[in-house]
């Protein structure tokens, strides 16, 4: 639900918003058991959804993190790997910005 409300804020342009609902999202999240399925919860979506706010806001550093958790949790994410992507470019790391996008591109 928290993360339909991200989804919503993001569409509307209110960033701010949608970080605390994907965050609650992954607070909830974080109560499952272990053993409980993940489908309701995708944490890389939620947290490649957390770092496209954070990249609209400027925030780099913030997005590249949530991007890499997002990563973590599943290297085929193809929009974490663009957002980790463009995340390092704002930052000026572009030798390592190029073939994390090149990896989203394929």
């Amino acid at each position: 639900m928290n993360k339909a409300r991200g989804n919503e804020a993001f569409g509307t342009g209110e960033y701010g918003q949608a970080i605390l609902m994907y965050s609650l999202a992954l607070d909830k999240a974080d109560e499952l058991p272990a053993d409980s399925p993940n489908s309701l919860f995708p944490r890389d979506v939620i947290f490649s959804n957390r770092a496209a706010c954070f990249l609209k806001l400027g925030q780099h550093e913030k997005a590249s993190d949530d991007a890499s958790r997002a990563l973590e949790a599943n290297p085929d994410n193809v929009k974490a790997n663009f957002r980790q992507g463009l995340a390092l470019h704002a930052m000026g790391q572009y030798r390592l910005a190029m073939p994390i996008l090149a990896k989203a591109h394929e």
